[in-house]
């Protein structure tokens, strides 16, 4: 039934697009390399990547995580993930607009990973349900922080003319780490232990971090 259901969700975007989203009239512009699209807003597009790949750790080892230490079923997970999606949602559909006109995109996104970061310090442990609860909660709020202000960024940073190719680029990075992650976290989280997705997820999200402050100009 939920494949069922995603799939009907598919074709309902399907008929939207197709009925109300119109192909702008196109310019060719020159092509351009890879490495001059990156160049722009490289600070972002690694930091994006490498937390987009701890992320890609929760989604699937979640349901194994909260079956392991806390005993969840499906329902559980089911609603844990609903959580996340309807808060990420929220955050984005309103709020982080209000806060990134008051502080701005930086430190916007430094306050999205912080709370990104601190979300996969509780899950790297073992620690009381409800504390593993909370740190959903503050993964949705870190999610929803950091996403619409980096994409903000990019937009600023990069020439009009190559925005097309920087969302492409951007989103190319997404699937690589889509790929990349669930290796990484079904591997170490039976090999390991239920907790190394997150440590591991934890020194991403840290090295994004770092690597935003040192490239990203106030």
């Amino acid at each position: 039934t939920p494949i069922l259901f995603a799939a009907l969700l598919c074709v309902v975007n399907l008929i939207l697009v197709a009925l109300y989203v119109k192909e702008p009239k196109r310019t060719i512009l020159p092509k351009k390399r890879f490495s001059e699209i990156f160049s722009h807003a490289k600070q972002l597009y690694t930091m994006g990547f490498l937390v987009n790949l701890a992320f890609v750790a929760l989604q699937v080892t979640i349901a194994l995580y909260g079956q392991a230490l806390y005993g969840w079923n499906s329902r559980s997970v089911g609603f844990i993930l609903a959580l996340i999606g309807v808060e990420t949602a929220a955050i984005q559909g309103g709020a982080v607009y209000k806060l990134t006109s008051k502080i701005g995109e930086v430190r916007t996104i430094f306050l999205g990973l912080a709370v990104f970061a601190s979300s996969y310090f509780i899950l790297s442990f073992k620690n009381p349900e409800y504390l593993a609860i909370l740190s959903i909660v503050l993964l949705g709020l870190g999610l929803g922080l950091t996403q619409p202000p980096a994409y903000s960024l990019i937009s600023k940073l990069t020439p009009r003319g190559d925005q097309g190719a920087a969302f492409g680029l951007a989103q190319s990075l997404t699937s690589l780490s889509n790929i990349i992650g669930p290796v990484i976290a079904g591997v170490s989280f039976e090999y390991v232990s239920p907790f190394t997705p997150y440590q591991i997820g934890l020194a991403l999200i840290l090295a994004g971090l770092v690597i935003f402050a040192l490239f990203t100009p106030a």
